[in-house]
């Protein structure tokens, strides 16, 4: 299946041709939960190779000049976690998921800036 080609369906030209998309809910609970997701490219083939593996562990440290360290420092994150949300022949998004505290709520923009 080498010949085959994947078109993503992650594709700025189908999600109104800009990036990135910011969408906002009001929560039911008391939640403060920021979910960043952005597209990458496949690598369903070789999964420990790929991309998504390597960044999930650049997020996932939370040493000394971490996004995690940073945050958590400043008081506006209790946890970070990352991976693949969908990894698929033709497609990739990439999921980082942030636990904000009251404060981190207020500062959600430069969370994103610096992610």
């Amino acid at each position: 299946q080498k010949n085959v080609v994947h078109h993503s369906a992650f594709r700025a030209e189908l999600q109104g041709g800009k990036w990135p998309v910011v969408v906002t809910t009001k929560p039911l609970q008391n939640v403060r939960k920021l979910v960043i997701l952005f597209p990458m490219p496949p690598s369903y083939a070789e999964p420990e190779r790929s991309p998504s593996h390597l960044m999930s562990h650049l997020f996932g440290h939370e040493g000394k000049g971490s996004p995690f360290a940073l945050y958590q420092n400043a008081g506006w994150i209790t946890s970070l976690s990352s991976g693949p949300r969908i990894s698929a022949p033709d497609q990739n998004l990439f999921q980082i998921t942030i636990s904000l505290t009251k404060e981190g709520e207020e500062h959600w923009k430069d969370v994103v800036k610096y992610i």
